[in-house]
């Protein structure tokens, strides 16, 4: 039985590292482009208004 889960390791492993540099790209694009500050900018509006300061 464990040589069945090796076969299987390997391919989702894989899978996982694509994963991985595919999101990880995406997010160095996102912060390249001004991203991360709209969504912080987004965040503190709503927050300030949930609190009810905005």
């Amino acid at each position: 039985m464990e040589k069945n889960n090796r076969v299987h390791a390997k391919p989702s492993r894989i899978i996982a590292i694509a994963i991985l540099v595919v999101a990880s790209i995406a997010i160095v694009i996102g912060v390249v482009q001004g991203e991360a500050l709209i969504v912080l900018k987004k965040a503190t509006t709503i927050c300030l208004e949930c609190i009810g300061l905005g």
